[in-house]
């Protein structure tokens, strides 16, 4: 946060209000409390990478979508179909109660969701945005894998005495 602090000393482009940084402190803060949760719940790398993986994505989403829009300039109402992709995967989150395979799901279902909102991007003709918009549905889908393979070594471990 400090880079846009010192960047508004020198330059008219960067002008950054509290409200701003208040924004950015809560994003950044949320995230790493949340990447704090997920490593307490699981001691498996590929469920604390895929934790990672997703708020990092989910981080990004946000915060693209709040400084500059994904489809649309930053007001657009168009973003909001990002937003309910976020939404679908809080609602998930919460049902599955961070299990693995539960995540695993969850996070696939965000990647479709997320692919969704690409298709739709496309037919408004903003290939660019569609082409973003597939690169968060890939990061969405990575994590998604990393879940399923946490689940699994989870399992593995269950069955042996």
């Amino acid at each position: 946060m400090l880079v846009p602090l010192v960047a508004m000393q020198f330059s008219d482009k960067v002008d950054w209000t509290l409200f701003d940084f208040v924004v950015a402190a809560i994003l950044i803060g949320g995230t790493g409390a949340m990447f704090e949760v997920a490593v307490l719940m699981s001691r498996h790398a590929a469920y604390r990478l895929a934790s990672a993986i997703a708020l990092l994505t989910a981080f990004l989403l946000v915060w693209v979508n709040v400084a500059v829009g994904i489809i649309a300039d930053a007001g657009n109402t168009a973003n909001l179909l990002h937003a309910g992709v976020l939404a679908l995967g809080l609602a998930g989150v919460v049902w599955v109660r961070f299990r693995p395979r539960g995540m695993a799901r969850t996070l696939a279902a965000m990647a479709s969701a997320q692919t969704l909102v690409a298709v739709i991007v496309l037919v408004l003709g903003r290939w660019e945005a569609a082409t973003l918009t597939m690169v968060f549905a890939g990061l969405w889908l990575l994590s998604a894998v990393l879940f399923w393979k946490a689940a699994q070594a989870q399992a593995a471990s269950r069955a042996t005495p």
